[in-house]
């Protein structure tokens, strides 16, 4: 459904108000503290520093009055709603949801990929895109893959247990993955190379965000995560394509 676009009021001082979300108040009531208490129990982790750096991405613009506070309306508190759950659900970089937002400014709903964003697991809402750590039974639950086969991945290095025992929660998609390689003959021992690979890459990443990391302002950390989304977003798209592309030279040359 697209969004209605309300013509514009000549006597609105604001130029949030012709953004989306245009059923939404665009009138600035909210400081920073109160902004960042409204988003909390939804974004724990939310801090001003978050709020600067969405603002910094120009993906919100609060108002400014006139001794420079920022003063947030309802409608940037939906924006930065939709930043945080495209990021949080949906693993998206910056620049694809900055996209998003451009054509729900327009008025236009953005083309959504579909994907298997939360899951239940004994009451339990597990995200599958996330950064939460999963234990073996649940693994095994979430992926329908057998426990035997989740530790032969063990094994051979593809996956790897934090101290806890516990697995990143995209190991889900990971041992499913496999599981549908071992119906055409190619078992974990095989794949030990796409581990090393994802390692070097993670080496790349953290070379690329680690000037980011050295600045002192509270917005580095936010900055640094945002960047490294992105260069893994990149990196894991560009194995994809060069797989596809070693892979049909291949077949040419047989």
């Amino acid at each position: 459904m697209t969004p209605a676009r309300p013509s514009a009021s000549p006597e609105s001082p604001l130029p949030e108000a012709a953004s989306w979300p245009f059923d939404v108040s665009h009138q600035p009531v909210m400081s920073i503290g109160e902004a960042v208490a409204t988003l909390k129990p939804e974004f724990p982790a939310m801090k001003p520093s978050k709020l600067r750096f969405i603002e910094d991405e120009g993906l919100v613009r609060p108002h400014r009055t006139a001794s420079g506070y920022r003063k947030y309306s309802l409608a940037d508190i939906q924006r930065v709603r939709y930043v945080l759950i495209q990021q949080r659900d949906h693993f998206r970089p910056l620049a694809v949801i900055g996209e998003q937002l451009a054509e729900l400014d327009q008025g236009r709903e953005p083309e959504e990929e579909p994907t298997a964003r939360v899951v239940s697991v004994a009451g339990r809402l597990v995200r599958r895109t996330g950064s939460e750590r999963i234990g073996r039974r649940e693994l095994a639950d979430l992926s329908g893959v057998s426990s035997a086969e989740i530790e032969e991945c063990v094994a051979c290095g593809i996956i790897k247990p934090d101290r806890r025992g516990r697995f990143h929660v995209r190991c889900i998609e990971v041992v499913a993955a496999i599981a549908d390689l071992a119906r055409f003959g190619i078992e974990p021992r095989h794949l030990h190379h796409l581990r090393q690979a994802s390692s070097r890459n993670a080496d790349l990443v953290n070379q690329v965000v680690a000037p980011l990391r050295a600045g002192t302002h509270a917005a580095a950390q936010e900055r640094s995560d945002a960047r490294a989304a992105d260069v893994a977003s990149v990196l894991a798209r560009l194995a994809g394509d060069l797989t596809a592309v070693a892979v049909g030279d291949a077949l040419q040359r047989s």
